[in-house]
């Protein structure tokens, strides 16, 4: 949460307002959210099914999410992030993965320390804070990702990676607002390289 509030306006996320749609032959880039509103809310009333929840469940759940919330605005500007509880299985290769359903985008976020260096876990920091490292750099990736191709049609390389996909191999110790992070950098068309 400390991470989510602080992500919005970061350097890290900023270059994502160089990509755009086109609506009606006009170009309306992604904004600096500078003031990204983080919101939680933990649901005990309907948990995931076990042993190993379905993507129709998270969708589920980041509906019900949308509702608690009364979103206001239409389409991709809500973004739901599903946490997982620590010690529920997944049955899917990926870290972690953003999608769509009705009026808000959704990320799944299985508990990353369950899965270790597998996905990030000490890759910046050597320390007990390492532990967490998965957790902020998988965050800015699906959020990265939401933004930039909100409907999985939007912005992909001829090989289908995302901007954060492009990058995901390469991690940092980045600050925000005097607090470090791990972060993974994102691709940037306007000079063709990962930026942090």
């Amino acid at each position: 949460n400390s991470f989510l509030r602080r992500l919005g306006g970061s350097v890290p996320l900023r270059v994502i307002t160089q990509y755009y749609e086109i609506y009606e032959s006009r170009r309306f880039y992604i904004p600096d959210y500078r003031a990204m509103s983080v919101a939680t809310w933990r649901d005990n009333t309907d948990p995931l099914p076990k042993p190993h929840p379905k993507d129709a469940n998270i969708r589920a759940e980041a509906e019900r999410a949308a509702a608690r919330f009364n979103f206001l605005i239409p389409g991709v500007d809500n973004l739901i992030i599903v946490a997982i509880p620590h010690g529920v299985p997944m049955r899917w290769a990926a870290c972690s993965y953003h999608g769509r359903t009705g009026r808000i985008t959704y990320t799944n976020l299985p508990y990353q320390p369950d899965f270790g260096i597998g996905c990030g876990a000490y890759s910046v920091h050597h320390s007990r804070k390492g532990v967490l490292d998965g957790v902020t750099e998988t965050v800015i990736h699906e959020v990265a990702e939401s933004m930039s191709d909100p409907y999985i049609s939007a912005w992909y390389d001829v090989r289908g990676f995302e901007i954060a996909d492009k990058c995901q191999q390469y991690a940092a110790s980045e600050r925000f607002n005097g607090q470090a992070y791990a972060v993974q950098p994102l691709w940037s068309n306007e000079t063709g390289t990962c930026r942090y």
